[in-house]
């Protein structure tokens, strides 16, 4: 297997735009303390809101949600737009996708665990670190389950093409060491081994 070269783009979809906000902070913050493997000052790092996000208040009025697939959709849709703009195109150019390493990470729903409604679920502290062969680099110390499913995917990604990786950050992910990793298309197609 390759050596996995990072990510173009990271996006992580929001129910809201204070969500939205809260988690671009926070990815800025995570990839200025190299907490965020697979990240590198290259890599655009997107929170897309919902583009119909359930009211901000309890009193206001229930809009209709558009899940994780149209939340895919909307965050395809941001990441070409960025990437198009970057590329100086004045029109949303799909092709842009077609060179990029994209991961869109859904951070779901903090409603069912109120501990992570501050931070959602994606940036909720968990007991376990990222190791480095330097304690004293930045980014050691507690891990969050992005951090953690970031560190699988690049493992797990290895050398593919380009493409769209798409993962909850709701699972713990680990994947068997028997799963055959992505490879380039002249190697072993993808799959998973019982």
């Amino acid at each position: 297997m390759g050596l996995f070269g990072g990510w173009d783009v990271v996006a992580v979809t929001a129910e809201t735009v204070s969500e939205a906000r809260a988690f671009q902070a926070e990815l800025g913050q995570r990839r200025e303390l190299g907490a965020l493997p697979g990240v590198t000052k290259d890599t655009i790092l997107l929170a897309v809101p919902d583009p119909h996000p359930r009211p901000e208040a309890p009193w206001e009025t229930k809009s209709a949600v558009v899940g994780s697939g149209g939340a895919t959709l909307n965050a395809v849709l941001a990441v070409a737009e960025q990437l198009s703009a970057r590329n100086g195109t004045g029109t949303l150019d799909a092709t842009v996708l077609q060179s990029k390493r994209v991961c869109i990470l859904h951070s779901s729903s903090t409603h069912r665990i109120p501990a992570a409604s501050c931070v959602g679920k994606a940036f909720s502290p968990l007991p376990a670190g990222l190791a480095s062969s330097d304690p004293s680099m930045p980014g050691n110390g507690l891990a969050c389950n992005i951090d953690l499913i970031l560190l699988v995917l690049q493992g797990w990604v290895g050398d593919a093409s380009p493409g769209v990786w798409v993962c909850s950050t709701e699972p713990f992910l680990n994947l068997p060491a028997s799963a055959h990793r992505c490879a380039a298309p002249d190697r072993k197609s993808t799959r998973l081994n019982s």
